[in-house]
């Protein structure tokens, strides 16, 4: 949960600024799960998408075809190689009990700075 909820927390950031998504795309070794696909999707209250690969080093791969000059640019790579294989729509009943979740984590979180800050002082006194 920690992990979607930070995803959360980098959402919000950006809406902050003034940036919306209408979808996100999981990639790596927890976009083999659809238990953790479906609970990303709830948290954040968006379709997330599966590309057919979902390796994380496929994203290295493609900046090395645009260095390399297989693709003009990152649109072009993107365009040409990444096929959505599964899309996740998120349980609105789900999303709000994540909402409700999420404002405690972040209590949480607000609860734990001072504990942590200490936590890294006495790791740098060492």
């Amino acid at each position: 949960m920690t992990v979607a909820f930070s995803l959360r927390d980098v959402l919000g950031q950006l809406q902050d600024k003034g940036l919306t998504m209408r979808e996100a795309t999981i990639i790596g070794g927890g976009s083999r799960s659809l238990l953790w696909r479906q609970i990303v999707a709830d948290v954040l209250a968006m379709p997330i998408c599966v590309p057919r690969v979902a390796d994380a080093s496929f994203g290295a791969a493609l900046v090395a075809g645009i260095g390399a000059g297989v693709f003009a640019d990152a649109t072009e790579a993107v365009e040409r190689t990444v096929h959505i294989e599964y899309r996740h729509e998120p349980d609105r009943a789900r999303s709000a009990f994540y909402a409700e979740m999420h404002a405690v984590y972040r209590d949480a979180a607000r609860a734990m700075q001072p504990i942590s800050h200490r936590l890294g002082q006495l790791a740098e006194g060492n």
